[in-house]
């Protein structure tokens, strides 16, 4: 599979990441996942300048123009809009960043559609 990192398709989808649209976009998800299939979400909860819930926006990264809102999500809003679209959970792991890797927590949500 081809991830397609340009900048025209950075500008289509910037419009796209609300946090309103996560809920359609797990309902989806939900809605392609066999019975009993599973998925996991993982997103960055917070770090020492960036609280749970905030976002950091970002105009540079890597010597390259860019504009990307960075958002520290909660795990417990986070499994709640996956239930809400039908998906339960399996797992919750969280963890501390790794050698190399950008100073902030992780947070894991497995979740499963029932009826497996």
């Amino acid at each position: 599979m081809a991830v397609d990192l340009s900048h025209r398709m950075a500008r289509h989808a910037r419009g796209r990441g609300h946090p309103g649209g996560r809920g359609a976009a797990y309902a989806e998800v939900a809605r392609v996942l066999r019975h009993g299939g599973r998925a996991v979400v993982a997103f960055h909860t917070r770090d020492a300048e960036n609280a749970t819930g905030s976002e950091r926006r970002m105009d540079e990264w890597w010597d390259h123009d860019i504009d990307l809102t960075f958002r520290f999500l909660s795990p417990d809003h986070e499994l709640a809009r996956l239930a809400g679209a039908g998906l339960d959970q399996v797992a919750r792991p969280e963890r501390l960043p790794g050698p190399g890797e950008h100073p902030s927590e992780r947070g894991y949500l497995v979740v499963e559609r029932p009826g497996g």
